[in-house]
């Protein structure tokens, strides 16, 4: 969900959030592809962003290269290489990369549906219609993620065959939605799919 602190003019948001929603291709490839071979694809697209913000951090007229490009979907944050070391794009792809990398596909393929789908629902939902605060977040995004989410877990594969797993997928899924909304310094990215996936891989051992 999108941090109120952090916001970029109206065009260029819903742009990178079209973007952002564009990679949803990815982990419904998932369910037709194998794990090694798109771990491979996704793990060298995120060592070419660490590697891209490095250069940045390394050679200021890399760094201004960048911007100059890119700078229409960056947050005033994420141009400057000092403070920030990776952008929101690479906190993204290393989010891909630890969640195809730890988890089944039965829950690695949700759990990245929910960072795409859910997250940006919310921070729209909260931009348009947020009313009531909720940190840096707000109220109105946070039942935009849980809904969109609960959506995506009634309508992927499970591990299992038994309902309780859905009754556990749901637990997972309210927690993350409180703990989105609390004020980390973890980027959504990385904290959203890694913490469903955790809290869902322990629940499964109780069933």
């Amino acid at each position: 969900m999108e941090d109120k602190n952090q916001q970029i003019g109206l065009k260029n948001e819903l742009l990178r959030k079209a973007i952002h929603l564009s990679s949803v291709v990815i982990p419904i490839s998932y369910y037709f592809l194998e794990k090694n071979f798109l771990l491979a694809i996704v793990g060298a697209g995120t060592a070419f962003m660490i590697l891209l913000d490095l250069a940045r951090k390394l050679n200021p007229v890399i760094n201004d290269f960048y911007v100059k490009v890119m700078g229409f979907v960056l947050r005033k944050h994420e141009t400057d290489v000092k403070k920030h070391f990776f952008t929101g794009g690479t906190f993204y792809a290393i989010g891909f990369f630890l969640t195809l990398l730890l988890f089944k596909k039965e829950i690695a393929a949700p759990a990245l549906m929910i960072m795409i789908i859910s997250d940006t629902l919310a921070a729209l939902v909260g931009k348009f219609y947020g009313k009531h605060s909720l940190w840096n977040k707000t109220f109105e995004g946070s039942i935009a993620f849980f809904i969109s989410g609960a959506v995506i877990i009634f309508l992927t594969p499970k591990v299992t065959a038994d309902f309780t797993e859905y009754i556990f997928a749901m637990f997972a899924l309210l927690a993350v939605t409180a703990i989105e909304a609390l004020p980390w310094e973890l980027d959504d990215n990385v904290m959203i799919p890694v913490s469903f996936g955790i809290i869902y891989t322990i629940l499964l051992y109780f069933i």
